[in-house]
């Protein structure tokens, strides 16, 4: 609790205000709205994997707003982990399309009628 007696409301800066402004009205509004909205409307799965986004967009906007550095090493990190939800993504989808498919007794390729053998 002494950090609290020292700090001189009066000494923090404009930009520090509108930062913090910015950080509760996207970081916390905005962004809870979007994820309900998402939890609503997306599988839990495909939600999931915000938290692997999330912090390259971060990088990319401080890259882009803030003039932050952007190295190599970066670069390769964030498309590691675009390409591995990309890869989530896909296997989510194909095993969708399967599970469909083995409820419907119809094939997506030829439209046909399949029945099983068991």
């Amino acid at each position: 609790m002494d950090e609290w007696t020292g700090l001189d409301i009066a000494a923090v800066s404009t930009n520090s205000w509108l930062a913090l402004g910015y950080l509760i009205v996207f970081g916390a509004v905005v962004a809870y709205t979007a994820y309900s909205w998402l939890l609503k409307n997306v599988s839990p799965s495909m939600i999931s994997t915000y938290a692997y986004v999330n912090p390259v967009i971060a990088v990319f906007l401080g890259w882009m707003i803030a003039g932050e550095s952007l190295t190599g090493q970066m670069l390769i990190g964030a498309a590691i982990i675009v390409g591995s939800v990309m890869l989530i993504k896909t296997e989510k989808k194909s095993i969708n399309d399967a599970d469909e498919e083995k409820l419907s007794g119809t094939s997506k390729v030829t439209g046909e009628f399949q029945t099983s053998s068991t």
